[in-house]
């Protein structure tokens, strides 16, 4: 047994490494190699992945052996052979991982053609080297198949919701949202009328008083639930002139049409205001017009308990809190197109990295994606069926990228060997 102290055993990958590069020596040379570790000493490795402690195999280097080791760790370090006094040579390997030398291997040979026993260490060196950067390609592939597994997962979750609330575009998305959200919030805040009024990029959600608010043809982006107490433009002006303050929370009038300013809104008694924003992303305004009284008590107005009419905590939390669902949904639809948007180029770098590994069968993906999306088309599938088609047809040659050149481009018919890499 060896007197020195036992070392810490090596990770599993470069215990791996340097079990690959034995037998890939073994079978090269058709003989048996030392391979040295390098540590802050050197030390033998065997193929349990431990120093060796068989007599007659040292596990620490002799010292000129040890500097000999230490030269084979340079950078640009390569094969090389050391002639012996015996008339035999030293074949000293370096063994690389990701472009550092982690072991030497060496063994002794006699009577051997010094120059072949060079071309061929140096070719199974580049060989071993090859392969390493060959696995190392795998993984990230097989990495970037995860992250875009996960994407896609994600995708269709987003789709899936988009769906089920059925919405198309930002603007309907949350119109159609606030359509049906928008009458269960007004008799839960007993509300005479609550009023979306989403911003528009020429307003910039500001300078809404004037006529930016509204669209092309007349059409102005207001959702309304309830009776009409006050017209649009009054709306546009309560919300031009409270919403710097809406900013800082919710903005809430009682009896509003008792106070001065309260003559320039007719037909508003109350009123609160809070925005449609996530972080500084601002989509518009949610208002509620006027505090429901009790049926029965219409008459007796402001004469009976007057803040048993108000509004209060409760409905201004509320409303915000629909419209924090409402600004929500907003953002994770755009981000949903966001994603789509990168899905398809993600597909189309996938598309040109197989034409550029097959150059034969340029525009082979595109010709079978347009062709199953009008075939979907004339059946009478949807847009969103027919689109996913195509997709799916650019991508049906993707596992090319995982086929070595040799065997993609072989003229000729594939062995056994290479027909089971194409399956």
């Amino acid at each position: 047994m060896n007197d020195h102290p036992r070392r810490e055993p090596l990770s599993t990958e470069k215990d791996e490494l340097l079990h690959a590069a034995d037998q890939a020596l073994t079978e090269a040379f058709a003989c048996g190699f030392d391979l040295w570790v390098v540590g802050s000493e050197w030390f033998r490795w065997n193929i349990e992945g431990e120093e060796a402690d068989a007599p007659g195999t040292p596990a620490s280097p002799e010292p000129q052996l040890a500097e000999l080791l230490t030269e084979a760790t340079h950078q640009e370090s390569e094969p090389r052979l050391i002639d012996e006094t015996d008339g035999g040579h030293l074949l000293v390997i370096p063994i690389r991982e990701r472009g550092q030398v982690v072991g030497v291997a060496t063994s002794t040979f006699a009577q051997s053609d010094p120059s072949l026993l060079l071309k061929l260490a140096q070719s199974v060196s580049r060989e071993f080297v090859a392969q390493q950067q060959l696995e190392e390609y795998h993984q990230l592939a097989d990495a970037y198949n995860v992250q875009m597994s996960d994407d896609f997962e994600e995708l269709t979750f987003l789709r899936s919701l988009a769906e089920h609330l059925e919405l198309s575009q930002v603007t309907n998305d949350l119109v159609e949202m606030a359509e049906t959200m928008l009458p269960l919030l007004r008799r839960s805040i007993k509300s005479e009328s609550v009023v979306m009024v989403l911003a528009t990029e020429e307003s910039d959600g500001v300078d809404l008083a004037g006529d930016g608010i509204a669209g092309e043809g007349g059409e102005r982006p207001t959702v309304r639930v309830g009776p009409c107490v006050v017209n649009e433009k009054t709306c546009w002006t309560l919300i031009d002139k409270y919403h710097v303050d809406a900013a800082q929370g919710p903005v809430l009038r009682n009896f509003f049409d008792e106070g001065a300013q309260g003559a320039r809104f007719p037909g508003v008694r109350d009123f609160i205001l809070v925005p449609i924003a996530k972080g500084e992303r601002l989509m518009g305004w949610l208002l509620a017009i006027n505090r429901i009284y009790r049926k029965g008590m219409d008459d007796i107005g402001t004469n009976g308990d007057r803040h048993s009419f108000e509004f209060g905590t409760g409905e201004a939390s509320l409303l915000s809190s629909a419209a924090s669902m409402l600004a929500t949904q907003g953002c994770n639809v755009e981000l949903f197109r966001e994603k789509e948007k990168l899905l398809t180029t993600m597909v189309r770098s996938l598309v040109s990295a197989i034409e550029a590994k097959d150059p034969y069968t340029c525009g082979h993906s595109e010709r079978v994606a347009l062709y199953a999306e009008r075939l979907a088309w004339e059946m009478g599938h949807g847009d969103e069926f027919c689109e996913n088609l195509y997709l799916t047809g650019l991508l049906h040659d993707v596992g090319k990228i995982g086929i070595s050149d040799a065997t993609l481009s072989k003229p000729g018919h594939l062995t056994e060997e290479e027909y089971a890499e194409i399956k």
